[in-house]
């Protein structure tokens, strides 16, 4: 893990992104190494591995379902039906009037755009498979979870842009942070639900 830069194990593991926060750090470069953050915070690859796997723990307690139907149901619940406010409340935060928040608002736009996109491939075609179990659901899987690591790259990405801009505008930054920051968690606790918890479940079944 020491190797990987922040980004690939955001990418691989969401929640790490909640972990980093929890241990002082805020992901500024995706690019920088595992390693170093590391030694930035005065822990070692296997503290930071166990702060995930917490945050991970905690989640597979919360999602227990007693089947593929009732998680579906409650991943969209919790998570697709909220979605347009979540997102409404993160851009009205940035469209506060000055131009430096221009840029990270754009980004946003556009990953709440990718995520909209997202959120109905998974309604419209992967969760009736899912539902169902086939085989078939494999190729779609490997899509969206490609599509999962992207979408958490655009997520650090805007991350680092919006930290700039709270550093560079005081008050008004500290608001559009925190509206983010809510969005953040709740976009990288999604991804985990589906990728970590979800998608093995049925690929589970869909191999018996």
């Amino acid at each position: 893990m020491s190797s990987d830069s922040v980004g690939s194990l955001c990418a691989r593991r969401p929640l790490a992104v909640l972990a980093l926060r929890r241990l002082g750090f805020d992901v500024d470069d995706a690019t920088r190494s595992v390693a170093s953050v590391c030694e930035l915070l005065g822990v070692d690859a296997a503290a930071l591995d166990a702060a995930i796997t917490a945050e991970e723990q905690k989640l597979a307690v919360a999602w227990n379902q007693p089947s593929t139907t009732a998680q579906i149901d409650a991943l969209v619940r919790t998570y697709h039906q909220p979605f347009a406010e979540e997102a409404r409340a993160v851009e009205i935060a940035f469209a506060n009037g000055l131009p430096i928040w221009d840029a990270p608002l754009a980004l946003f736009t556009e990953l709440s755009e990718n995520l909209a996109h997202h959120i109905e491939m998974e309604e419209r075609v992967l969760f009736p498979l899912l539902r169902r179990s086939g085989s078939s659901v494999l190729s779609v899987i490997r899509a969206l979870s490609l599509e999962h690591e992207d979408l958490v790259a655009e997520l650090l990405a805007i991350g680092a842009a919006s930290r700039a801009c709270t550093a560079a505008t005081s008050g008004v930054g500290v608001d559009a942070m925190r509206a983010f920051t809510r969005f953040e968690t709740f976009v990288c606790e999604s991804i985990h639900v589906e990728t970590q918890l979800l998608f093995p479940r049925v690929l589970e079944i869909a191999r018996r």
